[in-house]
This record gives structure tokens, C-alpha cells and sequence, in this order.
């Protein structure tokens, strides 16, 4: 309703005038936040490999079981046994402590894991925490300055915001740099032993939630791949674009009464899942983990990375990308790729891609996230659209269930209201077996770094293509086509196929958001 009379009119104007004013503010306060990346900072390194730790110790014996140039590997799919495992390292650690993660929250496990870095640190142990900064968004500011102020911990921020407070802004007038972001994730101890995959640090990654869990996959590793993900470590908190968090964070006025209330807030975390079953299993499984040695497999593998230059938009087109070798391994298959991604947008190349592998004589599985399961739903509205092209071409399509039914034996503390994918993998051939941070989407191939490991390994390979593929059936929909050409879902529940003709277990609201964002053109940033 509009008031057309003189008054309405200059009120009108008013608030026209108002609002250009405070745009006009925001844009000047936003010109005025800049980071310097080529501001002096001290370049660090991880230590050599050495046997006169604990874990160097604890390795050596085992050399002998691998052939040269090979290391061990073994597959963490369970949230409390990747807490565990991190808790355990943080626990063994001598020397140094890496840690490189794109997502971490102001939640129990985080303060879980700080707590386990402070506690090295205060034995001993250099720690160095490399930050992307997309979700920081100032929640764990006072926290990241108490751990820098330590003096064995070091925080770094990756292509931080400029702003601090109105990070939208950054996104109005620095869009082609803060748009392109650091994903990787890894954790090495000592340079001895290393964990990589898909996980972020949060309570939803460790099977903390009983709203939300998400299902994951990392491996823990051994052998001569730790030095090489250590120099790619170093190689991305040296960068320019790496920044100490002194240079652009706002520290506390009074640091020990912050690091007093980090320390407090570390304490109750861990009273608050002492007593818990989630607190009883982790703390079993913290023990266990001393034995871990005892179950990897020995394989060949090829550790694959993006430069932290493909960050840097003018110098993305010559970086290293792990793309390369990922494509190759893909094109030496002769059986078959099973893909795993939790966020799948294959565009037209893609599709392409996939129908000329299936006419090889592959036969090509994709497992993603249903549109109920997806913690993103404007990634579903990119892969929906392709779904009929895909299954045209050969492809078999599954979407993960958001409600995956639980064994007997499993607690209640672990049963989640809703499970979303994860894991980023693929299995080829039966034999080699990717697990990293890829996704198969526009975001990870043009504008993420990525990290993974392609590990060459028949038993690895074997074990979890028979794994998928009994479970497929119970834990996802699979997609096809009926004599109409219209899309339907198919699950067994309790024994018997449940078909549905549309988007399964999703709500309006979700079927209509997501339909909506396919007609925007931003299937390039998903």
C-alpha cells in the first residue's frame, strides 16, 4: 500500500535518503578494513621424523611389515574414534602438533580438542592451528587469541575477512578474493602420524548431536606419507595469504582472565560428557587408540593436493591441482567407479565425464545426500536438475537417507534425529581407494583447495565396495526412472521396497527452496 500524498511522498524520500546514507557508511568502513599479507612473519617448519620419541618408537618396528616406499593406513569412520584418536595424539605428542581444518565451533567436542592442545602445549608440544576463516565469524576470536598468546601455540588465518563484525560486507566488495576458501583437513603428531580426510571440528563430525550427526570418513597414516602432508602443511602456513591472528584480531584487554574462562569452559566440557555414555565410550576408546598400530594396512598410495596459490585468483590457473591425478586414476579403470559425495553438482562436463566412462563398459555408482539429508539445500537444487541425464547415461544414482536405521545395540546417546553425509571418497576397480575433502561440485574443482590420498590397495578397495554395497539398499534411496520418465525413490524398510514419487522424507518448504535456487544462475559456486 502506498501513501501517494505529499507528506507520504517526502517521507518516502527520507528513507531513500537514509538508506543510501547508511549504504554509503558501509562502504567506507569496508574500504577501510584491508589486510596486509605481505606483512613480515616468521616461517616455521615441522620437525624431522625421529625415533627418539614416543610414537617414533612405536612406528619403527613396523617399517619392516610395508615395502619401500609404501605407508600404512587405516580408515576412521566412527565420530568418537576420530575424537579419540585426536585426543590420544594430542596426548602422545613430543615434539609438534599441525593442525590444518577449514570448521571449528564453539561447541564441547572443540573444547574437547582446544583442551587437548592446550595441555600439550603446557607439556611441551609447538602447536600450530591453521584456520580458514569462513565460519569464525568472531564466535572463537577470544579463543584463538588465547591460544596464540600461549608460547608454544601459533594460530594462523587463512584469506581471513578484512571485517571482523560485518563480514558481508567483504563479500559486497571483495567477493573474487573471501569467496575462494581453504578445505583441507589434517591433524599430524610429532610428523609421525598423521589423520586427513573430511571431517571439521565440531560436535556433529564426532557423533556429539543428537540432532544432527554426520557420516565421515578419514584415514590415520604412517610411513613416508606424514613428511610429505607436513610439507604441504608448511607449504599453506607460510603462504602470504597464511596471517598471524595478532595481525587481525581484536585480542582481550585482559588475556588472563580470557585464557582463565577458555580453560574454565575446557573443564566443563568435559564434566558435562564425564558421566555420559558418549564420555564412557570416548575415554574406552582414547585407550584403544594406543593400539592402533596393530590394524592398518600396509599399501602404495599417492598423496594428492591443490597449491594454496589456486587461492589466489591470479595465480589459480598455473597452481598444482589434485584434479589431474584423481582423472587418471578414474581413467585407468576398467570395472568400475563408486563415488561418494555428499555434495554433487557434475554440470554439463561432469555429466559428459560420467557418461563417457559408462559407455567404457564401467559400471558407475554416485552416492550423495537426498534433498532431506542435506544439511545445504541450495547444493541440492544444483544436482537436482541432473539427475534424469544422469540415469539416462547409465549412471546408478543412491541419495542417503537423513533417518539410516540403527543397529539393536546402539546406544541411545548415538542414535541422530537426522544423518547427513559426508564422506568424500571413491572407490575404483575395487582397488584404489580416495579419501579426502574433494567434493564433486564446481566449489572444490575451481575455487577450494582440497587434499586426499589415493591409496592402491586390493584389501582396502575390496572391503568397503562389499561394505557399500550391502548397505545401500537399507541406508539410501536409490534414483530411477518410471515408464513415464518421472523420477522415484526406492528404499527397503523392514524388509520390503518403499517407493516414493517424490523427493523422500523432504518438506515443502525444502522441495520449494530448492526448486526455486535451480533457476538461479549459481550453480558455479556451489
Amino acid at each position: 500500500v502506498h501513501d501517494w500524498s505529499l507528506g507520504g511522498l517526502q517521507e518516502a524520500l527520507k528513507n531513500t535518503r537514509s538508506a543510501l546514507l547508511y549504504l554509503v557508511l558501509l562502504s567506507m568502513l569496508s574500504s577501510c578494513a584491508t589486510i596486509n599479507f605481505d606483512e613480515f612473519k616468521e616461517a616455521s617448519y615441522a620437525p624431522p621424523p625421529s625415533t627418539d620419541t614416543f610414537l617414533g618408537r612405536m612406528k619403527e618396528p613396523l617399517m619392516a611389515d610395508g615395502k619401500t616406499g609404501q605407508s600404512a593406513f587405516y580408515v576412521v569412520g566412527e565420530g568418537v574414534e576420530a575424537l579419540a584418536l585426536r585426543i590420544a595424539g594430542a596426548a602422545m605428542a613430543e615434539k609438534s602438533i599441525d593442525v590444518q581444518t577449514y570448521l571449528i565451533k564453539n561447541d564441547t567436542t572443540s573444547k574437547l580438542f582446544v583442551g587437548a592442545m592446550l595441555k600439550a602445549a603446557d607439556e611441551g608440544v609447538r602447536v600450530r592451528l591453521l584456520l580458514d576463516d569462513m565460519f569464525t565469524g568472531g564466535v572463537m576470536d577470544d579463543a584463538l587469541a588465547v591460544l596464540n598468546s600461549h608460547a608454544l601455540i601459533q594460530v594462523r588465518i587463512f584469506n581471513p575477512f578484512a571485517q571482523r563484525r560485518f563480514r558481508t560486507l567483504d563479500g559486497l566488495t571483495d567477493f573474487g578474493r573471501v569467496n575462494r576458501r581453504m578445505h583441507n583437513k589434517t591433524f599430524t603428531i610429532d610428523n609421525q602420524i598423521s589423520i586427513m580426510g573430511g571431517r571439521n571440528i565440531a560436535d556433529e563430525y564426532f557423533s556429539a548431536r543428537i540432532d544432527s550427526d554426520f557420516l565421515d570418513a578419514e584415514v590415520l597414516a604412517f610411513g613416508p606419507i606424514v613428511p610429505e602432508i607436513s610439507d604441504m602443511f608448511d607449504a599453506y602456513w607460510n603462504h602470504r595469504l597464511a596471517v598471524p591472528v595478532e595481525q587481525i584480531l581484536n585480542f582481550p584487554d585482559d588475556l588472563d582472565a580470557a585464557n582463565a574462562r577458555l580453560r574454565a569452559a575446557v573443564v566443563e566440557a568435559f564434566d558435562e560428557v564425564a558421566d555420559t555414555e558418549y564420555g564412557e565410550a570416548l575415554i574406552s576408546r582414547i585407550w584403544e587408540e594406543r593400539r592402533i598400530y596393530d590394524r592398518v594396512v600396509w599399501a602404495d598410495y599417492e598423496l594428492v593436493y591443490d597449491s594454496p596459490d589456486k587461492i589466489d585468483a591470479n595465480l589459480a590457473q598455473n597452481a598444482k591441482s589434485m584434479v589431474p591425478p584423481l582423472e587418471n586414476a578414474i581413467v585407468s579403470a576398467g570395472q568400475e567407479l563408486l563415488v561418494i559425495s555428499p555434495y554433487f553438482v557434475p554440470r554439463e562436463a561432469g555429466i559428459e565425464f560420467l557418461r563417457a566412462t559408462v559407455s567404457r563398459g564401467l559400471d558407475v555408482k554416485v552416492i550423495t545426500n537426498s534433498l532431506a539429508a542435506n544439511n545445504h539445500w541450495v547444493v541440492h537444487s544444483g544436482y537436482a536438475p541432473s539427475r534424469k541425464a544422469l540415469l539416462r547415461a547409465g549412471v546408478e544414482l543412491y541419495e542417503s537417507r537423513p533417518d539410516i536405521p540403527y543397529e539393536d545395540d546402539v546406544p541411545e546417546t548415538f542414535r541422530s534425529e537426522v544423518t547427513t553425509l559426508h564422506t568424500k571418497a571413491m572407490i575404483i576397480d575395487r582397488r584404489q581407494v580416495f579419501i579426502g575433502s574433494f567434493n564433486w561440485d564446481p566449489r572444490s574443482l575451481n575455487l577450494n583447495t582440497e587434499m586426499g590420498v589415493i591409496i592402491d590397495s586390493p584389501e582396502l578397495g575390496e572391503f568397503y565396495s562389499q561394505q557399500v554395497r550391502s548397505e545401500l539398499p537399507w541406508i539410501a534411496y536409490k534414483v530411477k526412472l518410471d515408464e513415464g520418465d518421472k523420477l522415484t525413490w526406492v528404499t527397503d524398510i523392514d524388509g520390503k521396497d518403499v517407493v516414493y514419487t517424490k523427493e523422500p522424507n523432504s518438506s515443502f518448504s525444502q522441495r520449494f527452496l530448492s526448486g526455486l535456487a535451480s533457476f538461479l544462475p549459481i550453480k558455479g559456486q556451489l
